[in-house]
């Protein structure tokens, strides 16, 4: 997902999206701990006997004991994927399978699983939710289906329950309300240096404002300047600390007005099912490389009148969090 341009090409798709379903052949596989094992080390005894190791749990039905040599359980540990959600496994890997029984006793194997390979699990189903609407989705079942042999992978199924706003309560016939919204104080801190720059001198930062708005109906987007810049450059400064990390803080005059236009019902309870999306950027940097981080904040808390919303979200670079961004924020009618 990193770096992928797609909705409004923040380069961070779970950023700019209410829930977001990863899933498929990610192709990660079970290895040593501190080694890797290619296909090829099937023909050597070391690749044989971590092969052997892991059928054995299989049969065994060790499914936590497997996880730990799982390539993305790992990943995700170390930061990869942040924010992704994985529900429990507890059922044998789905690749590399024999795909016919028929075969299977033909060549006389012990188990189900290809000769070549150490058996993993490759198919999955991820998902992450904005922050702030996570408790309307939830898994209900994550399984595989082992009998289903029209490929060397297993199918692998996922269920889900999501509670979603229910749009019968927005008036579509309502016109458009104004809405401006205005940030009243933002400030970046822990954010990296970027990896591309030669000196780890503070950069100029600058966040630039998106919001992901649809119409009352859920179904055309509401007017918006996207990529519109909703602070002025700021200075950043280095905060001490065993790698070097950059503060930068905005208020006041520093910072710009959206106005929003949104489908509405008489007040604002559309608006709050929104996203509003800050990117971190550096300005001394050009081209698709001067996105330091995007954060998501969500405004189901927002209060009515022009009340203030504190907000801290975290900032995420190539899926992985890179600093946190916290403030305060007030919406009233236009």
């Amino acid at each position: 997902l990193a770096g992928l341009s797609l909705g409004l090409g923040s380069s961070e798709l779970q950023a700019e999206v209410h829930h977001l379903f990863l899933l498929g052949d990610l192709n990660y596989r079970l290895q040593p701990l501190d080694r890797i094992i290619p296909p090829t080390s099937m023909k050597r005894p070391d690749g044989r006997a971590f092969r052997a190791e892991i059928v054995q749990m299989i049969d065994r039905e060790q499914w936590s004991e497997l996880a730990q040599y799982d390539q993305l359980s790992r990943a995700r540990k170390d930061g990869f994927l942040d924010g992704f959600e994985e529900g429990p496994i507890s059922w044998a890997p789905t690749y590399k399978l024999v795909t016919s029984e028929k075969k299977r006793q033909k060549k006389k194997l012990p188990d189900p699983f290809a000769e070549s390979h150490v058996p993993s699990y490759t198919d999955r189903v991820l998902w992450h939710s904005a922050p702030g609407h996570g408790r309307r989705l939830q898994q209900t079942s994550y399984s595989a289906i082992a009998q289903l042999r029209t490929s060397d992978h297993a199918a692998v199924t996922a269920a889900f329950t999501l509670r979603a706003p229910r749009l019968d309560i927005y008036d579509t016939s309502v016109p458009e309300l104004t809405f401006k919204l205005k940030l009243l104080e933002l400030t970046v801190v822990g954010l990296h240096p970027a990896e591309n720059t030669r000196t780890i001198a503070p950069t100029p930062l600058v966040a630039f404002l998106q919001l992901v708005t649809w119409r009352g109906d859920g179904t055309l987007p509401c007017e918006c300047a996207l990529d519109a810049p909703c602070s002025s450059v700021g200075k950043a400064s280095l905060m001490a600390g065993p790698a070097p990390a950059l503060y930068c803080r905005w208020e006041g005059d520093e910072l710009n007005e959206a106005l929003v236009k949104v489908g509405g019902d008489g007040d604002a309870r559309s608006f709050r099912e929104q996203l509003l999306v800050l990117l971190v950027r550096d300005v001394d940097l050009l081209g698709e490389e001067d996105t330091l981080g995007v954060a998501t904040i969500s405004l189901l808390g927002l209060p009515d009148g022009g009340a203030q919303m504190p907000f801290r979200a975290v900032l995420l670079h190539g899926t992985r969090e890179s600093g946190m961004v916290e403030g305060r924020l007030a919406i009233e009618a236009v």
